[in-house]
């Protein structure tokens, strides 16, 4: 083989080597911060319902409804295996985190929602291989996953809902999926 050719090819090959998979393969866009694959889930949702009453309250507390949403939250999530909570530092973020927080023996982290981005290496690095719980708010939960997924998929959610659950599953092998349900409170069903 001539030598221009044989250093072509080994361009090449190098090239299909380092190249990152593209967003319609669905795959993630970090590397992994470990030698050892793990999965790693994330579960993103809003407070739960805030009091109103108040119009010029910046950082309102949680109403009854609310309450008993952050509850049934914790209940829902008592055998999802929840490594880490990750919440806003506003009052409903924090009322909602603290059922499960409580329940798992685990504390509230905090995160900065006047960041424009949120997923950051360092984040991704912290909460590899885990199963993370994020409770933020209707523009702030859409936005975190929009950015894990490196796509405008999500819109922000309807001030009235309370209720949407976000799941992003990376794999090992670095493949997204994601999901979005609806998990409502009992009288809520009918």
């Amino acid at each position: 083989m001539k030598p221009i050719s044989f250093l072509l090819l080994l361009f090449i090959i190098t090239a299909c080597q380092n190249s990152k998979p593209t967003n319609k393969e669905k795959s993630f866009w970090y590397d992994l911060p470990s030698e050892n694959a793990k999965k790693t889930t994330y579960y993103f949702i809003r407070h739960a319902e805030k009091n109103r009453t108040n119009p010029e309250e910046k950082d309102p507390f949680l109403t009854e409804k609310g309450l008993k949403r952050a509850n049934h939250w914790a209940k829902y999530f008592e055998e999802k295996n929840i490594d880490q909570i990750f919440s806003s530092n506003y009052t409903r973020c924090i009322q909602t985190a603290i059922p499960s927080a409580s329940l798992n023996q685990l504390k509230i982290n905090d995160y900065d929602v006047k960041k424009d981005t949120l997923f950051t290496d360092n984040f991704w690095k912290k909460t590899y291989g885990k199963t993370n719980l994020i409770i933020g708010h209707s523009n702030t939960t859409p936005q975190f996953v929009n950015q894990i997924l490196n796509n405008k998929k999500y819109e922000m959610i309807n001030d009235s809902i309370n209720y949407k659950l976000f799941k992003v599953e990376i794999s090992k092998e670095l493949k997204i999926k994601d999901t979005v349900l609806d998990v409502k409170l009992a009288f809520e069903l009918d």
